[in-house]
């Protein structure tokens, strides 16, 4: 009889294990003594039975058991082919099916009998059962190790660390502390590892650098000195750090940022894209290749349908230019005043960068109780969603770029000496550090002879302290009073929809907003049968 012999052992991070030489045997042993012939042998190394994880030699062999290639399945132990009872029943389905036999060289077991295989079924339960009682065993033993403030016990050294991670490899510690700083300093994770990777850097397993290797050596907690376990700190300042928690901090929101671009850098040359907003709809305006033959200058233009109007566009070089100097006046402005200088020093900008990682780990629970948990209905999301997004913008908009210090020092003269010299990705790291965006407005005639008059900036928070602009009294405007108001802007302007009366309400503090409009009265049809409805509750109305 044709007979296979799997064999199996869950850990060997060395790959000097001997087990499975052992396992197959004894297998061969007992093949010998019955007078089957070994046609194959089937070895899995480091992987678990129990976890679920693909084991390619068994799937192997259940492929031989499927074709009839094979009469016998030898194992050493029945818990090396499986530990949990539903992958032994889908196992022994296909070998019945085949009429395979499975036999264990260190157990009496008989399969062809009900009696054998009710047996079979009993041990492979009391093996699952085993390793949930192991890994119950582990689990509080890591936890009571992490708890006393030493490291978990881990199979592979941390980069930048020895393996009991109390000792710091210089080397190794250089290179996170330069990578920390150039990702402060806005560059991708990508071009870093790229770098590592020309310069022969390789991680503790031998390979080159990647972004996703590289982004969690930022992000882990280990690198300042504390022990993270099961995705929560149990103990700070318990391991020698290697980047102190205001740098780690910085790294964290740079990485963590929503308007950090991973995978898509602009085009060298594209000084302001993405920078400029419409005038008109508001929309982002876009780098045109229309206009670029023949010589003929690039331009920004507002796109067409349904992402904008296409009604206002500015020449590329005039945009960047006018930009650039705005820049340059903000900064004189800003350090001329002391502004530019954060109002907290190093401790509160970490209290406040911990705050945003709060914030952000609230915002992906929600979205974990939301659609995975089901827990909440779409309406407290909603609400819930809104506060935490309203939260972390008000943050952000406290916080202090750190790329424009790395930039400019203490004096914007710095940054003007040298900005011809700067590539285009650090100037517009400059850039965004200050603007968040600038609005064109459309062309006059003094506009095409002065495109700078037609910008208007919109200007970070977080470096300029805003003048205290008088604010419109709040009021709770009634129906009736917004019903009146979209009646003198019909009688005035003829106006037949919503946005016509946006336009109408600026400059008059006695009309509620479109905002209002729209959130307690709905579209101009939902306003105007409203009005007939109020008409014909007065007309009934006794005297």
């Amino acid at each position: 009889m044709r007979a296979a012999i799997y064999t199996r052992i869950s850990h060997d991070p060395t790959g000097e294990q001997t087990a499975t030489s052992r396992q197959e045997m004894s297998c061969r042993q007992l093949c010998e003594i019955r007078g089957w012939d070994v046609d194959r042998a089937f070895e899995d190394v480091d992987i678990s039975a129990y976890s679920g994880d693909e084991r390619p030699a068994f799937i192997e062999l259940r492929k031989a058991v499927v074709c009839g290639d094979i009469d016998i399945v030898v194992v050493w132990k029945l818990d090396r082919l499986v530990r949990r009872p539903v992958e032994f029943e889908a196992f022994w389905a296909l070998a019945e099916e085949a009429g395979v036999a499975v036999v264990s060289a260190t157990e009496p077991i008989d399969t062809s009998s009900e009696f054998g295989l009710a047996m079979v079924r009993v041990l492979i339960a009391m093996a699952s059962m085993e390793s949930a009682t192991s890994g119950l065993r582990l689990r509080a033993r890591y936890a009571q190790r992490v708890h006393s403030g030493l490291p978990p016990n881990a199979s592979q050294r941390g980069f930048g660390y020895t393996r009991d991670r109390l000792t710091i490899i210089g080397h190794e510690a250089d290179l996170i502390r330069e990578a920390a700083d150039r990702v402060i300093a806005g560059e991708s994770c990508y071009s870093i590892a790229k770098d590592y990777t020309a310069r022969g850097v390789t991680t503790v397993t031998g390979r080159n650098f990647n972004t996703s290797g590289l982004r969690a050596i930022l992000l882990s907690d280990r690198i300042v000195g504390d022990i993270n376990y099961l995705g929560e700190v149990v103990s700070r300042g318990t391991l020698p750090a290697i980047v102190d928690r205001l740098t780690h901090a910085r790294a964290r929101e740079a990485l963590n940022h929503p308007d950090r671009r991973q995978y898509r850098q602009a085009p060298r040359g594209l000084l302001t894209r993405g920078l400029l907003r419409c005038g008109i709809c508001g929309g982002t305006m876009r780098s045109s290749t229309t206009y670029n033959h023949n010589d003929r200058p690039r331009i920004y233009i507002c796109p067409g349908e349904p992402l904008g109007c296409q009604g206002v566009s500015i020449r590329m070089a005039r945009a960047d230019e006018a930009v650039t100097d705005a820049l340059f006046e903000r900064l004189d402005v800003m350090f001329g005043h002391e502004l530019g200088r954060p109002h907290y020093g190093p401790d509160e900008e970490i209290v406040l960068l911990d705050a945003i990682a709060d914030t952000n780990q609230r915002l992906h629970e929600l979205t974990l109780d939301r659609y995975y948990r089901h827990l909440i209905d779409r309406h407290d999301y909603l609400i819930a969603l809104t506060k935490l997004r309203s939260r972390l913008h008000r943050l952000r908009r406290r916080l202090r770029s750190p790329a424009l210090h790395l930039l400019t020092g203490s004096n914007p003269q710095h940054l003007h000496d040298r900005w011809d010299q700067l590539d285009t990705p650090d100037q517009r790291l400059a850039i965004n550090a200050v603007l968040d965006h600038a609005t064109v407005l459309p062309a006059t005639a003094e506009g095409r002879r002065n495109p700078a008059i037609r910008l208007r900036y919109a200007w970070h928070c977080a470096l300029v302290e805003q003048p205290a602009f008088p604010r419109r009294p709040q009021r709770r405007w009634t129906d009736t009073e917004i019903l009146d108001a979209l009646t003198r802007c019909a009688h005035e302007t003829g106006a037949t929809a919503i946005n016509n009366y946006r336009a109408w309400t600026k400059g008059r503090p006695d009309a509620p907003s479109e905002t209002t409009v729209i959130r307690r009265i709905g579209s101009w049809p939902q306003a105007e049968q409203l009005q007939r409805d109020q008409s014909i509750r007065r007309a009934i109305a006794p005297e």
